[in-house]
């Protein structure tokens, strides 16, 4: 079970941010547990699931042909950039994604979010992003097997 001493309320909370956030990025297509998610007190980790195939048709650019092993950024999975339009529109993204989803979850109601007590008030732990995982990576080109 994901985050398995958070409450469900809890857990919907990211429910309700990823899905807030595929609107924007419809290749963020489910949430994960972040591996080391309790070695933070005011942190909250989520790895985000992404679709490839999704991605691609986001940004309309190749993919690399190579995915790295271990936690890709969201750029180096793109094959190139030719335009400097292209450079711009990922170069921010993930950046552009960990303040969405931090500014979401702060917004959510008291029950949704998971306390971190302060010695002033309580306030929520703050969400990022732990890392990317990718689902639907295309095959190779001229792989017919």
């Amino acid at each position: 079970m994901k985050y398995p001493e958070l409450n469900d309320t809890q857990r919907r909370g990211f429910d309700i941010v990823v899905k807030i956030l595929n609107r924007k990025y419809p290749f963020i297509v489910d949430w994960d547990q972040y591996v080391d998610w309790k070695d933070y007190n005011s942190l909250l980790f989520l790895d985000l699931v992404i679709d490839l195939e999704k991605y691609k048709e986001y940004f309309n650019v190749p993919l690399s042909n190579i995915l790295p092993k271990e936690n890709p950024s969201l750029t180096t999975i793109l094959g190139y950039l030719s335009t400097k339009e292209d450079r711009e529109r990922v170069s921010n993204l993930s950046d552009n994604i960990d303040n969405s989803m931090e500014m979401f979850y702060k917004n959510l109601p008291s029950e949704f979010v998971v306390p971190y007590p302060s010695v002033y008030e309580d306030v929520s732990k703050t969400l990022r992003v732990g890392v990317y995982r990718f689902i639907n990576h295309p095959p190779p080109k001229g792989n017919d097997n």
